[in-house]
């Protein structure tokens, strides 16, 4: 099981995915768009969970 941490911000998107054992598999800081979004999910393998701090100036496509 994977762990995904989202934050996201108007402008840019932060992402760390945790093992189960809490170790950092991997972190991202990307342009906050549909498209990346997706594309960056996308790319993991599940199982996985989401978690998703989003602020009222988050925007979006």
């Amino acid at each position: 099981m994977k762990y995904v941490g989202r934050d996201i911000h108007a402008r840019n998107f932060g992402l760390a995915v945790l093992d189960e054992n809490s170790s950092v598999l991997s972190e991202h800081i990307l342009a906050t768009s549909a498209t990346n979004l997706r594309t960056v999910m996308e790319a993991m393998a599940d199982p996985k969970r989401v978690v998703l701090e989003e602020t009222t100036v988050a925007g979006g496509e």
